[in-house]
């Protein structure tokens, strides 16, 4: 149950807004909750998958965001000061930011990357001979990097999606999708580290048969110090197979509990992240996942299989008596319901 007070879903930031009657958000699972045929539910396309949403209630925004210390009622125009929240909330609301990052990024591989061994598609993880902690610094070399793949490639159209991400220790490190439109691509360890001179670099054939799922879990874990030569005790081939066998396990599990375990990891270390940082970059011809809405007929009895889906009541919980509400009483805000479905594959 999460402390929170009264607030607009449209919040930002470690911040909540003033209120003077107090509640909990209490969530709920539901069992056997699905919308009606002729439910609009919200939907993105990524590829062969569809993920749809669908709320009982419609959520209206009763407010408006000023600026990053004021709002205004919309009902009555007063404009109120944002309250600071404490670090449980704070912890809360960044978790919930890096959850709809890794979702957006798990549809925006969807829609790009069809993994299983594609001879067109690699994955490449560059890390760091010293303990490097300065992420301005990856970026540009990393721009410096997608430079010289580009002229080591000619003729080739590249498109990427890279992820950068620190170790426990605040030693970054950046993961890489990379496709091509001709035929088959190929690196090899000698012009990897060509390539990619600043330390280590692996490259591998895509895996999982939604990569999407797979790599999303992926980019949220801790990966192991890489040849550190004053650290290691297994070779650098050892740490890659036992990270291997580790993954392969959790590939097994695409369900968003698993996601919403790595991402709490991945909240852990987010004071490393500079302010505005983004988690992910992409390049120009990556495809958009598209946003839209079907009836839910319409996926339910479409060319589709379900892969996941989960339902949940929202509900608040007073905390004080109030002229409208008793303390402990409970008023159910919202049902949400949230699916997968995959294409169905011709046999």
């Amino acid at each position: 149950m999460l402390d929170v007070r009264a607030t607009s879903n449209k919040k930002k930031g470690s911040i909540a807004m003033a209120n003077d009657t107090t509640y909990r958000l209490k969530v709920q699972p539901l069992k056997d909750y699905r919308p009606a045929p002729y439910d609009a539910v919200q939907s993105v396309v990524a590829g062969e998958y569809v993920s749809i949403r669908h709320m009982q209630n419609d959520v209206k925004t009763h407010v408006r965001r000023l600026n990053a210390t004021q709002y205004q009622v919309i009902q009555t125009g007063a404009i109120k000061e944002y309250q600071p929240m404490d670090a449980d909330k704070a912890r809360a609301s960044k978790r919930a930011a890096v959850s709809r990052t890794m979702e957006e990024l798990r549809a925006l591989i969807r829609a790009n990357f069809n993994g299983v061994n594609s001879p067109q598609q690699l994955m490449v993880t560059l890390t760091y001979r010293e303990h490097m902690t300065d992420p301005a610094k990856m970026k540009r070399n990393f721009q410096t990097y997608s430079q010289q793949l580009s002229r080591h490639f000619p003729g080739h159209q590249l498109e990427y999606i890279a992820v950068a991400e620190p170790h426990g220790t605040g030693r970054w490190h950046m993961h890489v999708l990379l496709k091509t439109d001709r035929p088959h691509i190929y690196i090899s360890p000698e012009q990897s580290a060509k390539l990619w001179p600043h330390g280590f670099s692996t490259v591998r054939r895509l895996k999982g048969d939604d990569a999407g799922a797979y790599y999303a879990v992926y980019f949220t874990t801790l990966l192991y110090e890489v040849n550190d030569p004053e650290n290691a005790s297994e070779t650098s081939e050892e740490i890659l197979k036992n990270e291997e066998d580790i993954l392969a396990a959790w590939a097994e599990m695409t369900d968003e509990s698993v996601e919403e375990t790595k991402a709490h990891m991945k909240s852990s270390r987010l004071h490393f992240y500079p302010k505005g940082m983004r988690l992910y970059r992409c390049s120009q011809g990556i495809t958009r996942p598209e946003k839209t809405s079907h009836w839910y007929r319409d996926i339910e009895e479409g060319p589709y299989e379900r892969i996941f889906e989960t339902a949940c009541s929202v509900s608040k919980v007073y905390e004080e008596d109030s002229k409208e509400h008793g303390a402990g009483e409970m008023e159910e805000l919202n049902k949400i319901y949230r699916a997968t479905y995959r294409r169905k594959r011709r046999k």
